[in-house]
């Protein structure tokens, strides 16, 4: 058996990959087999529901320092504790739940019916128009409410392959569910960190865990899905059924990239033991001081001319999205011109030492331009750090979402940083001002 699926079937396909046993219909009529899976083709999924619809920007992994492993908790917790709430991707979330309204009817936490728990506790009935409610009303969420803890349970431990950890464990002595899961760069519903954060989680169960990573401009908006590249992705991904269908094989396995090319243009193609090196330099940039300021940047016109719901939808051989000038209220710098082409590839941050005014709970967006000689400026990636009783002054890394991209000669490169990023990100419910006066630094993998 192959399980494949896009989006949240591609949730569905990580989640079923930890539990690759299906008793179910055979616990019924023992005259049917039990059902053993052996291939998982995941396409542009989450394994940390929390973490996708409410990025955190802290980090992940055994130490929650890893930013290519960003997560709303540990792999072990059940509650998915260890980072706080993130910052709610705003246009997303009320484009879905729109959605749903009119295509669906939600769980009202009424319902009576009983499934059978894999693991612990069952979820127990949940009222969806609740959770969309208390997400609606921001922040501060330290501490944390009954609706809060709920929300985090049930899109971690419910909902999340990478908390699937008594699953995974199982597998570790015994058959391994071969995955390969296909990502997109430019998705900025569910970022590149969704597959990365599961390929360094098995890998460190067993080195030779069969699971493997393609990444491209493919996926939710604002990706450009050009058909070449699916073409080039379904047919690796269908080799990697052909092998394993049989009976999945542990091997050595990689992270594959291809690069995002704003029009025509041919790609650039990586590949690498792991995420992190894909870009096998790190390239950094001193930027100036400069501050921000909350709500005045409510009034910046780069928030929905970049945001992937509100934004133009691009279309393949089309240009990317556009910058509207510099940020309001908020920061921008620019590099000077780069001396030779740089290849950006992985995730990338800012380095921001910061003086905090006013504020217990918000949030610190920031985006990357790449910047043509003539002018024209195009988003290359974006991201954002939640501050929740951060102490009022330190340093803190901004983590973008990721990218493959060619910074060519004699082009800059732009980094805006606003605790306003509206309509992508909730802003907070807390006026507050940021200062950055010892400047900052930009880090991006590059090779």
């Amino acid at each position: 058996m192959a399980v494949t699926g896009g989006s949240y079937g591609g949730i569905e396909s990580w989640l079923h990959a930890s539990q690759p046993e299906w008793t179910f219909p055979h616990s019924l009529d023992d005259s049917l087999p039990i059902l053993e899976l052996q291939v998982a083709v995941p396409k542009y999924p989450a394994t940390d529901l929390a973490y996708a619809l409410g990025p955190n920007g802290h980090g992940g992994g055994p130490r929650l320092d890893d930013l290519y492993e960003s997560s709303q908790g540990r792999p072990h917790d059940d509650q998915g504790d260890g980072n706080p709430i993130g910052v709610p991707k705003e246009s997303y979330v009320t484009g879905l739940f729109a959605l749903g309204e009119q295509k669906g009817v939600f769980e009202k936490g009424t319902s009576l019916d009983t499934f059978p728990c894999t693991y612990g506790d069952c979820e127990g009935p949940v009222n969806i128009e609740s959770w969309k409610a208390r997400t609606d009303a921001g922040d501060p969420t330290s501490p944390e409410d009954p609706v809060m803890r709920q929300i985090r349970r049930g899109l971690t431990e419910f909902r999340g392959a990478y908390y699937q950890d008594e699953g995974w464990k199982k597998q570790i002595h015994g058959r391994k569910v071969a995955v390969f899961s296909i990502q997109g760069w430019t998705d900025d519903l569910f970022n590149a960190v969704e597959s990365f954060r599961m390929f360094k989680y098995l890998k460190r169960l067993d080195s030779r865990w069969p699971v493997e990573v393609a990444l491209a401009d493919v996926g939710h908006s604002r990706a450009q899905n050009k058909p070449e590249t699916w073409r080039r992705l379904n047919a690796r991904a269908f080799r990697w059924v052909e092998e394993h269908i049989d009976r999945s094989r542990e091997q050595r396995t990689s992270v594959s990239s291809e690069s995002t090319v704003c029009g025509d243009g041919a790609p650039d193609f990586a590949s690498a033991r792991s995420p992190e090196e894909l870009g096998d330099d790190l390239t950094s940039f001193r930027l100036p001081p400069g501050n921000t300021v909350s709500p005045l940047g409510a009034a910046d016109p780069n928030g929905p001319a970049t945001d992937a719901i509100a934004g133009p939808q691009v279309q393949p051989g089309k240009d990317c999205r556009h910058s509207e000038g510099p940020a309001v209220g908020g920061y921008t710098a620019y590099t000077e011109p780069l001396r030779r082409s740089e290849t950006y590839v992985g995730i990338g941050h800012v380095t921001v030492p910061y003086v905090w005014a006013g504020g217990v709970s918000g949030g610190l967006a920031a985006r990357l331009f790449d910047v043509a000689p003539d002018g024209e400026e195009l988003l290359v990636s974006r991201g954002v750090y939640r501050l929740e009783n951060d102490p009022q002054a330190g340093v803190l890394r901004v983590p973008f979402y990721g990218n493959h991209w060619e910074f060519e000669r004699g082009h800059r490169i732009r980094v805006d940083l606003t605790q306003v990023d509206s309509p992508t990100y909730r802003p907070s419910n807390l006026p507050s001002s940021l200062q950055f006066p010892r400047g900052v630094t930009l880090s991006l993998p590059t090779r």
